[in-house]
């Protein structure tokens, strides 16, 4: 079958696609002349591809003759020839490169390769290139990802060089798992780990994102596990997390070590959500915090060491805190509140033995609203 000036509207991707002429060749085949893709619904859109020729065969691959990116009408531009799969499930082969230079190290590729493993799991493979006679190599790299169930989820990456520039191994590792058992009981895991300090600046584009932030707002790297329930009344968390300082030893810059960054081994946090005291208008809640401070040494820099620094000991935090929510006006949330904070310190230190606490209370009260519309 033939159609002449065939306009199509998907729906769900809110796609219009047109054609001068449009042949149906097989039982999944078709060539399409003068074709147009685009989202917008103007009538001159801001946007869209277009294609001399087009010939589709489901499952398989589209190829174009002159495809074409337009803004306003305006092409911006041009190749003379495209192929592309155009199948239903995810396919294994090669992804587009990426190119780049460096005034340092010269030109850069990197070439990906697509595993479609299973419907629930992938991986990718990389191989790139960083600069030419100047630069630092070769560089290998994989991503798995996977989803095992719907409660369990997560990913691995990991990369590999050998730094000609410094003449040694370099890599890093990053990872992170997602998953919840029955009874609302949970683990989270975040590992970010690199073979040294210097790796975050040097190959930035390998680190995720909330990694990537603190490597360069705050120069350490954390690694942690999480394990926790959840109630309908509260929640229990314990986290064992490792800081990797990736500043150098002030007093020594050829000290890389980890041993004089505190570390918080484990960490358990409770909390009460808020809730009414029996029939009272009062209503209570509370946060307890017990962690467990140590490091191997004190800085090196006797500058950097304060009066009260310890090797290690702990710490329990409780602050359970009194509130009555009021709604005066049936349009303003008024909450007048009064907590207690005690504090108290076991230091496990030969210097330091005596058992310390503080005490604090506080009050205060909050006010708002919330002014809304809803759009069609």
């Amino acid at each position: 079958g033939t159609v002449y000036q065939g306009k199509l509207f998907l729906k769900k991707k809110n796609f219009h696609i047109t054609g001068s002429k449009v042949e149906k060749l097989g039982e999944a085949e078709y060539r399409v002349y003068d074709a147009t893709l685009t989202s917008c619904d103007e009538r001159v859109p801001s946007w869209k591809f277009s294609v001399k020729r087009l010939d589709v065969e489901v499952e398989g691959y589209a190829k174009g003759w002159w495809p074409g990116f337009h803004v306003k009408d305006i092409p911006v531009l041009y190749f003379p020839w495209a192929m592309f799969p155009v199948k239903r499930e995810r396919q294994s082969g090669f992804l587009f490169p990426d190119f780049g230079t460096s005034s340092k190290w010269g030109p850069e590729i990197t070439i990906p390769f697509y595993w479609a493993i299973a419907p629930n799991q992938d991986a990718t493979f990389y191989l790139e290139r960083i600069g030419d006679a100047r630069g630092r190599g070769f560089k290998e790299g994989a991503e798995y990802r996977y989803a095992w169930s719907r409660r369990a989820q997560g990913q691995i990456k990991g990369f590999y060089i050998w730094d000609e520039k410094e003449e040694r191994s370099r890599w890093s590792i990053f990872a992170d798992h997602d998953q919840t058992f029955p009874g609302r009981y949970y683990i989270k895991a975040d590992v970010n780990w690199v073979s040294d300090n210097d790796y975050p600046v040097d190959f930035d584009n390998d680190i995720p994102g909330e990694a990537f932030i603190d490597a360069r707002s705050k120069h350490q790297l954390e690694s942690s596990i999480i394990l926790g329930k959840d109630w309908e009344w509260g929640a229990l968390g314990t986290e064992f997390s490792y800081v990797r300082d990736l500043e150098p030893d002030p007093a020594d810059d050829s000290v890389t070590t980890n041993r004089a960054t505190m570390q918080r081994l484990p960490q358990a946090t409770f909390f009460l959500y808020q809730d009414q005291f029996l029939s009272t208008p009062l209503f209570y809640e509370m946060e307890a915090e017990g962690t467990h401070f140590w490091r191997e040494e004190l800085p090196t820099n006797p500058a950097l060491i304060k009066d009260d620094e310890i090797l290690k000991g702990g710490r329990i935090d409780l602050y359970p805190r009194l509130s009555v929510p009021l709604k005066p006006y049936d349009m303003v949330r008024f909450e007048p509140w009064v907590g207690y904070r005690e504090t108290i310190y076991f230091p496990d230190d030969p210097a330091y033995d005596e058992v310390t606490s503080r005490e604090l209370f506080d009050v205060g009260a909050s006010l708002g609203t919330t002014i809304s519309r809803v759009f069609p």
